[in-house]
Formats: structure tokens, sequence, C-alpha cells
């Protein structure tokens, strides 16, 4: 069953136009690899066409775009900030002072969003006869306090973002924080993203 937000997305016509707006600027801040093809030479507005029109119920289409742009991420965003402060700011006292936004502890950009896409069928047009494809959104991030002694923001750790849509589970979401000591290129999270279990072929993307 779908989710509340997914008919909020794809049924109101501002939130699709408001979601057609947002893709076409965020698509060129991200890399999309599609069944693992990334083509930075398509205009944004085709990609957007292509992805809205390649599911036989378009909604499905408006769906995966939505996961495309910052505003899909951006409550994410704000409640892994809350959890952060909460979890960091018991019991320390290092790290006490407040800031004008209120947080000590800050969740910090940390490179290009990486857009998987992978289609279940052998070609593209495939994806139009099957209930199955999915996408998974990378994205790293920092965690920053500012530092008196240092008079500069100081990393504490990394964290990558991994967002999970499915054809299988149309309107819902699987969120993962994966946590790094070091700065960790995004590929070493993406080891297998889907697999064909009729032949039994690991499909990997890079």
């Amino acid at each position: 069953m779908s989710t509340a937000l997914f008919h909020h997305i794809v049924n109101d016509s501002n939130n699709r136009e408001e979601t057609y707006k947002q893709f076409c600027l965020d698509a060129k801040r991200m890399m999309l690899v599609i069944n693992g093809k990334e083509d930075n030479h398509l205009p944004v507005k085709c990609i957007y066409a292509w992805l809205v029109n390649l599911f036989a119920d378009e909604k499905v289409g408006l769906w995966f775009a939505y996961w495309c742009t910052q505003t899909a991420l951006a409550s994410i965003y704000q409640t892994k900030v809350l959890d952060i402060n909460h979890r960091l700011s018991l019991g320390n006292n290092d790290h006490k002072k407040s800031t004008t936004t209120g947080f000590v502890y800050h969740l910090i950009d940390d490179g290009r969003q990486c857009v998987y896409i992978c289609l279940s069928g052998e070609t593209d047009d495939d994806a139009h006869h099957t209930n199955h494809s999915e996408m998974y959104i990378y994205k790293p991030f920092r965690v920053c306090y500012y530092s008196d002694h240092l008079n500069c923001m100081h990393t504490l750790f990394y964290y990558h973002l991994q967002v999970h849509i499915s054809t299988h589970n149309i309107g819902h979401h699987d969120v993962k924080w994966m946590k790094c000591k070091t700065r960790t290129p995004l590929d070493v999270h993406v080891k297998r993203l889907t697999q064909d279990h009729q032949e039994e072929r690991w499909v990997v993307l890079r």
C-alpha cells in the first residue's frame, strides 16, 4: 500500500510542478547512473521526461524523480541533526555552547550526491513490464562542531546516507546512515545493489 506522502507528491499538481523545478536544479549537481551507465551529456529536462515515462504508471516515475531532489532528503537531514545533537550532547560538557541555530553539532554536506537506478529488465524498455525496479541514493556528510581552541569547525566523524526506493513497495523508502571514522569513498558501500534471482546474476554498480 502506498503512503500518504506518495499520494501527496504524485496527485497534487502544485507538488508535481515543484518536483519538476527542483529536479532540474538538483540533477546538475548529482551523478546519475542507470544500469551501470552514466551519461552527463543529456539535458536534465530530458532525464526528467525519461524517468517519469519509464514506467507504465507515470506516478512511479514521479516518485523516483521526487527522491532525486533535495526537497525529499531535507526531512531526513533534519531528523538526523536532532538525533546527533541529542546523543552527543548527553554527558558531554566540552561542547555545550549553543549556536544561533540551536545546534552544537552540525551535519555538513561533504560531496556529490550519487543516484543509482537499477532496472530489473534486460533493457530499459523492459521496465514497463516489470514491477521491481530500484533506486539507491548515496550522499556523504561529516559531523562537525565549532572548536574554540582551534577557532574553526572540527570534524568528529563522517556519515554516508543511503536511501532505498523500490517499485516492490511503492510509496515507502528505507534510510540507512553508515558511520565512518575517516573520509571514505562512497563506492565502498556500493558493493551490490540488486540481483536477478532467475539467473543468479549479480549486478554491481560503481
